[in-house]
């Protein structure tokens, strides 16, 4: 077994070590770490008067358990088996010099992996977060961040590469996705002296509604990385969504306005044309009554014009009739 501070890190491990006059060599190393397999070559070459050394060496590891392998904070926010492999090449005097200077490249894999307080979730919360509009946005900032904390973010299988340069590790352009959401971004470290850097976005990967204030091009968490490795600092940018909701919120007031505005001119329109029907069908019905009066008293008069001829001809009929006749001859000469 191989410790370090006393603590087992290496169970079952078996290597070859030779050397000559130049050449120092650590051969096919292999042990069990972590529930996983880690394999090791490494060479250390130009032993002589001159300081600076040259190493190489090829890293394998294999399902390995993160909490075995990263420090103990690390270990609390991040959960999974890591599967990868490395090889470096650093030049130096002493071990600072040769992490400052070390180059390489290699590729990994996280299964099984989480991050903790990392709640994809956060963009449902986020509809929730009452009054958007008038609320004020660093109180809608803190709440959303407090919505983080309520589960991890549990990823779907990850795979990525890295470079070594100048003696800084970068993974560069790395996805990361769950079920709802993705994050994107990238990560560095300092091999000699184990500052971290990077961040990611994470943003949803599930459509929302047409009313939602959180869509695929605004909702937006930013998180920063900083410190060391052994004492990491997280720190979550959420102002960007926070005003892209602000300003969503006010198109649709604006719009919910305007569809009331326009619903009450169209109820105004309806009312108007409903007022102008009523008074042509009042207007129809004063002249059809007016017409019906006219016809009415028309027929009333006739009908007298007819009751007063057939009176009169009725007193004609009943008057006796005289004839007139000249001088009455009484024989008188």
């Amino acid at each position: 077994a191989i410790t370090v501070a006393g603590q087992p890190v290496v169970s079952d491990a078996r290597f070859d070590l030779d050397w000559d006059a130049t050449n120092t060599r650590i051969r096919e190393f292999a042990g069990t770490v972590g529930g996983g397999q880690v394999t090791f070559d490494l060479g250390v070459c130009c032993a002589g008067p001159l300081p600076d050394k040259r190493v190489t060496g090829r890293l394998t590891l294999t399902d390995v358990a993160l909490d075995a392998v990263a420090p103990a904070k690390v270990a609390d926010a991040l959960e999974g088996r890591l599967s990868g492999a490395a090889q470096f090449d650093a030049t130096g005097g002493d071990l600072r010099s040769l992490l400052a200077g070390m180059t390489g490249q290699g590729n990994y894999s996280l299964a099984d992996f989480r991050i903790q307080r990392l709640d994809p979730n956060a963009f449902a919360a986020a509809e929730q977060l009452g009054d958007v509009l008038n609320e004020d946005a660093l109180v809608l900032a803190a709440s959303l961040v407090d919505t983080l904390d309520g589960a991890p973010f549990v990823a779907k299988p990850v795979s990525g590469s890295f470079t070594i340069a100048g003696g800084v590790v970068r993974s560069p352009n790395l996805a990361i996705e769950s079920d709802v959401a993705r994050l994107f971004g990238s990560t560095s470290l300092s091999l000699a002296d184990l500052a971290l850097g990077g961040g990611f976005v994470m943003s949803p990967t599930t459509s929302s509604g047409p009313d939602s204030l959180v869509n695929d091009a605004t909702a937006q968490i930013a998180a920063k990385l900083g410190g060391t490795l052994p004492e990491p600092q997280r720190s979550f940018d959420v102002s960007g969504m926070i005003d892209a909701m602000k300003a969503r919120a006010l198109e649709l007031e604006v719009a919910r306005l305007e569809e009331l505005r326009a619903e009450d001119e169209a109820r105004q329109k309806a009312a108007a044309a409903e007022r102008a029907r009523i008074a042509a069908e009042q207007a129809r019905q004063r002249e059809a009554e007016e017409a019906a009066r006219r016809a009415a008293e028309e027929a009333t008069a006739r009908q007298r014009a007819e009751e007063e001829a057939a009176r009169r001809r009725e007193r004609e009929r009943q008057v006796p009739s005289t004839d007139i006749v000249g001088p009455l001859d009484l024989g008188i000469n």
